[in-house]
């Protein structure tokens, strides 16, 4: 029976803290927060200025990941090591949790790897053309009463793409030249970012 209480009393304050309200952003509130994105682990920290308006920078990082993948005939095996830094600004409509951002992003790293087609192999690196590049993103932050804040926001990296290669043979420097052209079609690298944080 007193198990049952304790179980029942849990639950209960579980139900109460997902159910209290999120709050907004005081003046002066610092928030930082690790977590996931598209360009591997995150880590940011923000200063919110106004209600409105706060300052972010981010830092993401991947660590030496295995990427099979394909670009055009060609198929792409090899190591990511994909990365940043980026300084954005937060706009919160209304003092609310839901926000617009922007700013800049300085990526690092990139694809480093084999390109093989069906007549022609080459060694070769693949990743953003711009040493900085705009970016852009909305998201939504919530604020729990104990301070714990989670995040999720998407939005987009604007750069193009260049694939190089270091091969002396002007076959293989007109295909990677080739496949940087197919690439920047879609001159944009999808930005998407879930975190956890804490306020204080």
């Amino acid at each position: 029976m007193q198990t049952r209480y304790t179980l029942s009393a849990a639950a209960a304050a579980l139900a109460a803290s997902l159910a209290a309200p999120a709050l907004a952003q005081d003046v002066g509130d610092v928030n930082v927060g690790a977590g996931l994105s598209t360009l591997g682990g995150v880590v940011e920290g923000s200063y919110q200025i106004t209600p409105e308006f706060a300052v972010r920078g981010i830092a993401n990082g991947t660590f030496g990941l295995g990427v099979e993948s394909s670009l055009e005939e060609y198929e792409f095996d090899g190591e990511a090591q994909l990365g940043g830094v980026g300084l954005l600004a937060d706009y919160y409509p209304n003092g609310a949790n839901f926000r617009f951002s922007g700013g800049l992003y300085v990526p690092t790293g990139g694809l480093e790897g084999t390109f093989t087609s069906d007549d022609r192999t080459f060694e070769g690196e693949a990743g953003f053309a711009e040493e900085v590049a705009p970016m852009a993103t909305v998201g939504y932050r919530y604020a729990f009463t104990s301070g714990l804040t989670l995040s999720a926001e998407a939005g987009a990296i604007f750069s193009d793409y260049e694939v190089t290669t270091d091969s002396a043979d002007p076959a293989d420097q007109a295909e990677a030249q080739r496949l940087s052209d197919d690439a920047n079609d879609w001159a944009a690298y999808p930005y998407v970012a879930l975190t956890a944080g804490f306020s204080f």
